[in-house]
């Protein structure tokens, strides 16, 4: 497994103001730690936070496999007309409304609503397995990491993983190499895990999948951050419903993001 870390980049902080949140439920009771590295959590509340749209089938698989440590469990809901919000509330999820469709704007508002000092995020369609949670947590704590972004295309799982997306993943790859002097080997994953403080040293304006890409390279490039991968067991086999990516335009629109940022940091440096 390789990591890499960050170095020196400077930019201007900024705290991420939300609208229209709603939030519906009260949040989980705290839980007790019951695994053999209790130790290693001490001190840390977990949060998981899940944005969903028509989810109803994914989000049962999702959370009847989290684990008895995680404190926090916050459902998004953007915009869902089927049952989602139901199915959620089963498990005692922490239901938060946000109208507006959009990946970012539903994660951002979920993130500011965490009370965990460890924040996992993750999709509710059943392709990432709650049962990497434990291990993502414990290679942050050990290695004194902020931000872990999970890697699909590791050479175990990478033969789940469609080759064109497989194709679309390495041409970002390479641009972030090539623009940014970075390497990151999958900066469209969804799971990622960070401690929240480092969350208002991001500077982030996207509302739609391009957060993805965005939050991943904001904590990339801030020389206080420090940042590294973790391979994780991911299959498309997996999901549950109906995906909400469209494989031309969406990939056309990371590829802008990435030459959109590149643009714009350029010209914050004149």
């Amino acid at each position: 497994m390789q990591e890499w870390f960050i170095w020196p980049v400077s930019k201007t902080e900024r705290v991420v103001r939300l609208t229209q949140v709603q939030i519906l439920s009260p949040p989980l009771s705290k839980r007790k730690i019951k695994t053999g590295n209790a130790l290693m959590y001490k001190n840390l509340l977990i949060s998981v936070v899940i944005p969903c749209l028509n989810e109803e089938h994914g989000i049962t698989k999702v959370l009847s496999q989290m684990p008895i440590f995680v404190d926090e469990v916050i459902v998004i809901n953007n915009n869902s007309t089927d049952n989602t919000v139901i199915n959620a509330q089963k498990y005692n999820a922490r239901i938060i409304n946000v109208a507006k469709k959009g990946y970012g704007k539903a994660l951002k508002a979920g993130i500011k609503a965490a009370k965990g000092k460890v924040i996992i995020t993750m999709d509710g369609d059943g392709t990432y397995s709650p049962k990497a949670i434990k291990n993502i947590i414990a290679f942050l704590v050990s290695n004194s990491l902020d931000f872990v972004s999970t890697n699909r295309l590791n050479r175990e799982y990478k033969n789940y993983y469609p080759r064109v997306h497989l194709f679309g993943n390495k041409l970002l790859s390479l641009l972030v190499l090539v623009l940014f002097k970075r390497n990151i080997s999958d900066i469209l994953s969804g799971m990622m895990c960070f401690r929240s403080k480092i969350f208002p040293l991001l500077t982030l304006n996207e509302e739609d999948m391009s957060f993805s890409e965005e939050i991943k390279l904001e904590a990339l490039t801030n020389s206080r951050i420090k940042f590294a991968q973790y391979p994780i067991e991911f299959s498309y086999h997996d999901r549950l419903g109906t995906t909400k990516l469209n494989l031309f335009k969406d990939g056309i629109k990371a590829c802008a993001y990435l030459l959109n940022a590149k643009l714009n940091r350029s010209r914050l440096r004149r």
